[in-house]
């Protein structure tokens, strides 16, 4: 989007599912990602609405899955 074409979402494909390359491969994304937002005359939308925005929501999904599977778990822990 930042170069102003349509996003391809679902386009990673991992080499293997190490935690360690998978942990690798967000950062570097997530850097070229900043990086390419920040170039684009869009920059403040693009970063908010893909990466700051979107991040929250990936947490929000993985902190509901938490309280789904362990009901005693406070989902306030993530802040501590």
């Amino acid at each position: 989007m930042a170069h102003g074409q349509e996003a391809k979402w679902h386009q990673y494909a991992p080499a293997d599912n190490d935690t360690g390359t998978l942990v690798d491969d967000f950062t570097t994304m997530r850097k070229e990602a900043i990086e390419t937002c920040l170039a684009s005359d869009k920059a403040y939308e693009l970063v908010t609405d893909y990466i700051a925005v979107h991040d929250a929501y990936h947490v929000g999904q993985l902190c509901t899955a938490r309280m789904s599977s362990e009901p005693g778990w406070d989902p306030y822990a993530i802040y501590r």
